[in-house]
Parts: structure tokens; C-alpha cells; sequence
């Protein structure tokens, strides 16, 4: 199952300039990549990824995602991923999501799995998919009827 996903920099669903919520520190990134194919990892704990958030939103919101953090998050590529995946696989978003471009979900992973479900929930944003009573019954209920594949 995949919640308003992130399916890579160019992916169609990303809005124009991460919709300015996201930065790169693309010169960090080169470098600590780099250092990692050299078997170096010191430095993996350095912030790569900025968010904008709130100020004093710490406890609830990252401001950062450290070079180690960000390369477990991502996939290798969505296409890849998608096509390698041996269940069934749906994705869930708000039709709201104000960080992606949640209206391309079903062509872009469609274009690879055809049999991906995508579900676009009305009125729920993107962190909605996980905190609002609409987000949340519609991931319950996704979970509740998996499609084991067997």
C-alpha cells in the first residue's frame, strides 16, 4: 500500500518545483553519494532534504531528512519497483493533496501495473490521508480487504 507517495524527482506527479515545499542540498547529496559508493559513510547523518514546515512544528514535523534517511526512503525508481512487485499493490492519496499532483497517480503507475488500485479520497489532503477520519477509515478499509494474491 502506498499513502500519497513520493515516486521519485521525475515522476508526473510531482508538483512544479516540489510545489516549494521541498529543497534539495544537491552539492551535499553529489558529495555524501560519492563517499557512499567509496564505501565512506561518516557523514551519512548530514541534513540533504529541507522541508518547509512550521516554525515549532519539531515534535510533530521533520525540517529535515538526513542523506541516510532520504536514500532508505526512496524507492529505485517507482517504474522499477512496480513492475518487480509479486502482490497486489494499491495507492491511496487525497484528491486534495496539495503536495502532489494526485490526479496523475493512476496514469503514472498505470502506465507500468496496470492492476495497481488507486484510490483518490474527496476533501483529504496530503497528511490527511493518515489524520483525517476520511484518510484513515479509507486506508482501514483498503487493509481490511487486501487483496492477498494468492
Amino acid at each position: 500500500m502506498l499513502l500519497a507517495p513520493y515516486l521519485g524527482y521525475d515522476a508526473p506527479t510531482n508538483q512544479p518545483d516540489s510545489g516549494g515545499w521541498a529543497k534539495p542540498d544537491i552539492p551535499r547529496f553529489l558529495a555524501l553519494s560519492a563517499l557512499h559508493r567509496l564505501g565512506i559513510d561518516c557523514c551519512e547523518a548530514l541534513p540533504t532534504l529541507a522541508f518547509a514546515v512550521p516554525p515549532n512544528s519539531e515534535r510533530i514535523l521533520a525540517s529535515t531528512y538526513s542523506y541516510r534517511l532520504m536514500r532508505n526512503f526512496a524507492t529505485r525508481g517507482y517504474k522499477v519497483d512496480l513492475a518487480a512487485a509479486h502482490h497486489p499493490v494499491s495507492l491511496i492519496s487525497g484528491a486534495d493533496d496539495e503536495l502532489m499532483l494526485a490526479d496523475k497517480y493512476a496514469d503514472a503507475v498505470h502506465a507500468v501495473t496496470p492492476s495497481v488500485e488507486v484510490k483518490l479520497i474527496d476533501g483529504v489532503n496530503h497528511m490527511g490521508i493518515v489524520s483525517d477520519a476520511k484518510g484513515v477509515s479509507a486506508v482501514a478499509n483498503d487493509v481490511a480487504s487486501a487483496r492477498t494474491g494468492s
